[in-house]
């Protein structure tokens, strides 16, 4: 099989984090495939106010199989779940603090960098905290009564951010707290920001 990982990626740690950020990890045609098939869909599982989600691609999807399979034998990913992805409104805010049940997660932007208005939104900003261990999945993901925001006030933390760029990945606990930097992108359906989230392994219920 032809790989779909660009063979050239750079990869870097983030100091005093298990935070891991890979540049040019695809081949440009993958890039292009889950950029365009989020830009021109006409069905969504969810749609917000700032954006719309496809909510679940697992093996039944042939380019998510092969890319999670081809993604676990070269970073040593275990326990692929799903994977999912979302397409934002040119401006908006974007998802906020949220925790994802998985022990590693992957989030890919696609979008390319010519369509990026703002340099300071559109990237991803990741908290040092978890969740308590007895909040149950709408308080943990869905901030239910703002208790992630009321959690963080009172918790000592760090936050650590990542720009934008496309073709980038971020590979970190996705049960940390994390959420997008805002979106400001050119007018027009194909500068949209899209992004593509995978889950490996779990860890919240």
């Amino acid at each position: 099989m032809t790989s779909l990982i660009n063979k050239n990626y750079k990869i870097k740690k983030i100091p005093e984090t298990n935070i891991t950020v890979i540049d040019n990890l695809f081949v440009d045609y993958v890039v292009d495939v889950l950029r365009l098939r989020m830009q021109i869909a006409n069905k969504f599982h969810h749609i917000y106010s700032n954006y719309a989600s496809i909510d679940y691609y697992d093996y039944t999807d042939q380019l998510t199989k092969d890319i999670s399979i081809e993604m676990a034998n070269e970073f040593n990913l275990k326990d692929f779940k799903r994977a999912w992805s979302f397409v934002y409104n040119n401006i908006g805010k974007g998802v906020p603090f949220h925790a994802d049940p998985s022990n590693i997660n992957v989030n890919i932007w696609v979008t390319p960098d010519s369509a990026i208005l703002n340099n300071n939104k559109n990237g991803l900003t990741i908290c040092s905290k978890n969740p308590p261990k007895n909040w149950n999945r709408e308080q943990w993901n869905g901030n239910k009564d703002n208790c992630i925001d009321d959690f963080l006030k009172k918790e000592e933390h760090f936050n650590t951010k990542i720009d934008y760029k496309c073709n980038r990945a971020i590979l970190f606990d996705g049960a940390l707290f994390h959420k997008t930097d805002d979106v400001e992108t050119k007018d027009g359906i194909f500068n949209k920001r899209v992004s593509y989230t995978m889950l490996y392994g779990q860890t919240l219920e």
